[in-house]
């Protein structure tokens, strides 16, 4: 059995709610705007294409919607493209927290109350 910070057996350090917050921690990303970043970073971390490959399609969408407001006189419909990547994203974050506790917990059942 491996062990977690402080020298506590891993089941038991996931089980503490402070692991899980900061290894949540990523979401405040999205929540700022920072999606494509924020999905990067995990897929690149955990090797994973279906994190990091929207993390790209984030990144492009709200960069042309910015450059689009940027660029007009008056923005049209580009304010409501960038809004709609946000919330997608906040919600895509939340699904996708769920398996990114369970890759930094090694597949241990971290949602076991202890």
């Amino acid at each position: 059995m491996s062990l977690g910070q402080d020298n506590v057996p891993l089941p038991t350090a996931l089980r503490r709610l402070w692991w899980r917050l900061l290894n949540s921690s990523w979401l405040v990303l999205p929540f700022v705007g920072l999606a494509g970043p924020a999905f990067l970073l995990i897929g690149l971390l955990a090797r994973r294409a279906w994190w990091w490959a929207p993390g790209i399609v984030y990144t492009a969408v709200v960069g042309t919607g910015a450059a689009l407001i940027a660029a007009a006189d008056t923005p049209g419909w580009a304010p409501s493209m960038v809004a709609a990547t946000w919330l997608v994203s906040l919600l895509h974050a939340g699904f996708v927290n769920l398996s990114w506790l369970e890759w930094r917990a090694g597949d241990a059942d971290w949602r076991t109350k202890g």
